[in-house]
């Protein structure tokens, strides 16, 4: 009866754990639910973590999540851990793969943006790599400090590409 009990006090605390996380494709409105209030918005460009877009900063619990919305949705979010000592704190691998589990739990790989592949699965049991993409096409960046999930419509707002536009192939030109 204890060891039931355990397991699921530490199943509730895992799912709480993964709610605490906003979501890429959430709207303003459902991150404003899953933090109980709208957050603040950002004004300063420079703190921008997408241009041209609404960046909204919410705080939780020792988390600083930032999200980039385009078109109400959520394209970009990056996740920093506060401490007691420092403005931010390092994260754990621990860190990495909770928030890697919340946003895509289909699984993330290794990622070279130079090559275009993706290598081995990343399962959070290690250090984790610097560019991971997801099952459902999420990138995630991890840097010492935070780690910054996007999906593939924050390169197209960041490249000025609407949803509706579409690049002309190179080389082509268009006579004005």
């Amino acid at each position: 009866m204890v060891g039931m009990q355990a397991r699921t006090m530490a199943t509730v605390a895992v799912l709480a754990a993964m709610m605490a996380h906003a979501r890429v494709g959430e709207s303003v409105k459902q991150s404003e639910a899953r933090y109980g209030g709208a957050g603040q918005e950002l004004q300063d460009t420079e703190a921008f973590i997408l241009k041209n877009a609404q960046n909204v900063v919410y705080r939780h619990g020792d988390w600083i999540i930032t999200a980039a919305y385009a078109n109400d949705v959520t394209v970009r979010i990056q996740y920093e851990k506060v401490s007691a000592q420092q403005p931010h704190a390092q994260l754990q691998r621990e860190d990495v793969a909770e928030i890697l589990e919340a946003e895509d739990a289909g699984g993330w790989t290794a990622f070279n943006e130079l090559t275009q592949k993706a290598g081995k699965a990343y399962t959070g049991a290690s250090h984790p790599p610097a560019v991971m993409k997801s099952a459902s096409g999420l990138t995630a960046r991890y840097q010492v400090f935070k780690v910054t999930v996007e999906s593939p419509a924050a390169a197209r707002h960041e490249a000025g590409l609407n949803p509706q536009q579409k690049r002309l192939p190179a080389g082509r030109r268009v006579a004005l």
